[in-house]
């Protein structure tokens, strides 16, 4: 006999006589279900907001369609850009060698740019280079795949948190196009798989959170760890489960032991392969850079306080921007506090850029004034030649404009949903919630006070559309699709249109290098070492960890630039030939054009 029947089964005297009366035993059991030790749900009377009860997800042909859907949106993403080309992007040459490394020697050793772990991302590239052997197009393809993974997780994660269809498609939707989320998709870039692999484990936590179920959180926990080897910050996860279920459950030895239980495993995972690394003698010269640059700030208090406020002031353009039209399907919380800090967060940034007289994109590597990016030559990255067209500053002034908007609207949100995670009584509500809002935290510890660069940021994105989706009786009304699904998609079509359009010109910008490159080789015979071709060209070709930049050239390996590729003129350098790029963007057609030193 169960729990549940024997509190049932033997009702006090007084009540004997009501044994007959359905609707007084389906109240014994709703009272036995609320003292039950191992589900601390709040009664609704005590709650101000939805707690997260058992939830119907629907029939399975109904999320199946839901998949099929963006499944079809993905693809449709894919073919406007187009997959084709054999060429590394960014820092993806790297991780490229150690996918070659893996393949031909059976060996995990990566090269001496390697900042991160990168043991998963190598396995899974490989993958996708069995059938037909290595390239840079095979690894694109696992990038993409792992892309609409995270499409999967993103509507996982809202449907878990108690959105309905209808908004967790929005919400999937939003994260498919966005610029950052795109762009990356098409590289071999870390960042989109640590994405797609980290909401999976918070979905997956989430439920362990409302149901208590092992089985999710030891499916989270192997998920988790996964994200931490791919790179190291995936210990966010761990540490925002860590507080939810001390929030959850309060404070006990056996709930501390059973909250760091994720968390330790991650630790320990990785400081066993760092370890090993060491012991191979393999371990990169770049891994501990970033970490070590930390620990150096914090001996310049002043420095490291103007870095944690730009940083933030960045973090919150940027994924105010992105979630925009997710804040705007919901309505804002009825909070004074939250309304007032909106509005000075509001004042406060619009006065700052006007005196700066910047407009986005504020950041760098992905977003920048032409579209997306980077494009990495010598001379519009490193000495800001005028070689290359700009979008129009109309464009970037109206998405400073929503970027403004959506940080103000981001702030009230965040205000309202602090509050209720140290004020609320405990709940499985309350305890994702505080998974989110904690996690978060820490991954914005170490991102916002350094580096400011724009793709570390695209996590958030879903993390906040969770906080966003959540249901609230504390909401003035319901979301409906009516004016606010008119704004909402008035904010998302800047976004569609920098994502799929701007990704697109990256691309054929990238194959028009790439074609000129091959040009230089193949035609006229020239040595990868007589070439500056880009960072990606001479990282790819030229990297040593030795190396040591040469003075008047580039600082990526250049050893002698007889032969320049550029977007224009350079002095001391005569054109040789110019390869036309088909822009889709409404501005002049950029050039790519092959330079040689004047004798």
């Amino acid at each position: 006999m169960s729990d549940l029947t024997r509190r049932t089964s033997v009702p006090p005297e007084g009540l004997r006589g009501n044994l007959t009366s359905a609707a007084h035993i389906a109240r014994l059991r709703s009272a036995a279900r609320q003292t039950d030790n191992r589900n601390k749900t709040l009664p609704a009377a005590s709650s101000p907001y939805i707690e997260l009860g058992p939830r119907a997800h629907g029939p399975a042909i109904a999320t199946t369609t839901d998949f099929g859907l963006l499944l079809l949106l993905w693809l449709l993403v894919c073919w406007l850009i187009g997959v084709h080309g054999n060429f590394p992007i960014n820092d993806d040459w790297s991780y490229a060698v150690t996918v070659q490394r893996l393949l031909d020697e059976g060996a995990f050793r990566p090269t001496g740019w390697t900042s991160m772990p990168l043991l998963t991302h190598t396995l899974w590239g490989a993958l996708f280079c069995l059938p037909n052997g290595h390239s840079a197009e095979a690894l694109r393809m696992s990038t993409l795949a792992m892309g609409y993974l995270g499409l999967i997780a993103t509507y996982g994660l809202m449907r878990e948190v108690g959105a309905g269809r209808r908004l967790s498609l929005f919400a999937a939707s939003i994260v498919a196009c966005n610029p950052l989320y795109v762009a990356l998709a098409f590289t071999y870039m870390t960042d989109l798989p640590f994405v797609a692999m980290s909401v999976t484990a918070l979905w997956l936590f989430a439920r362990s959170l409302r149901t208590n179920s092992r089985t999710a959180a030891t499916i989270a926990t192997v998920v988790m760890v996964l994200a931490i080897l791919n790179r190291q910050l995936g210990l966010f996860v761990g540490i925002g489960f860590a507080a939810a279920l001390l929030r959850r459950d309060g404070w006990s030895l056996a709930t501390a032991l059973r909250a760091v239980l994720p968390l330790s495993i991650g630790v320990a995972v990785l400081v066993t392969f760092e370890w090993s690394l060491r012991q191979a003698n393999v371990m990169p010269i770049e891994y501990a850079v970033k970490t070590a640059k930390l620990m150096a700030a914090f001996g310049e208090p002043a420095v490291l306080l103007r870095s944690i406020a730009e940083g933030t002031f960045l973090g919150l353009a940027y994924v105010g921007l992105f979630t925009l039209p997710m804040l705007l399907m919901r309505d804002r919380p009825r909070n004074r506090v939250a309304t007032a800090v909106s509005l000075l967060t509001l004042a406060t940034m619009t006065v700052a850029l006007i005196n700066s007289g910047r407009l986005m994109p504020l950041g760098f590597n992905v977003m920048t004034a032409a579209g997306i990016g980077p494009d990495t030559l010598r001379d519009v990255y490193l000495l800001k030649e005028p070689n290359q067209h700009n979008m129009p500053v109309g464009f970037w002034l109206g998405i400073t404009a929503l970027s403004l908007i959506g940080a103000a609207h981001l702030v009230a949100r965040l205000t309202t949903e602090l509050h209720r995670m140290f004020t609320a009584a405990a709940g499985p509500d309350i305890a994702v919630r505080t998974m989110l809002l904690f996690g978060a935290a820490a991954y914005s510890a170490p991102i916002l006070s350094q580096t400011h660069i724009d793709r570390y940021l695209l996590v958030f994105v879903p993390i906040v559309g969770a906080l966003v989706m959540m249901p609230d009786k504390n909401a003035a009304s319901p979301p409906h699709m009516g004016s606010r699904s008119i704004a909402a998609t008035a904010a998302f079509l800047p976004l569609i249109l920098l994502a799929i359009v701007g990704t697109h010109d990256w691309m054929e910008r990238t194959r028009t290098r790439w074609h000129a490159l091959d040009w230089i080789e193949n035609d006229l015979g020239i040595e990868p070492t007589k070439i500056d071709g880009g960072f990606e060209y001479n990282g790819s070709r030229n990297y040593d960890e030795t190396f040591k930049p040469v003075t008047d050239h580039s600082w990526w390996w250049v050893h002698d630039a007889e032969y320049i590729i550029a977007m224009g003129p350079l002095p001391g350098y005569r054109e040789l030939r110019t390869f036309a790029v088909n822009n889709w963007l409404p501005q002049p057609n950029d050039n790519i054009v092959v330079l040689q030193r004047d004798k």
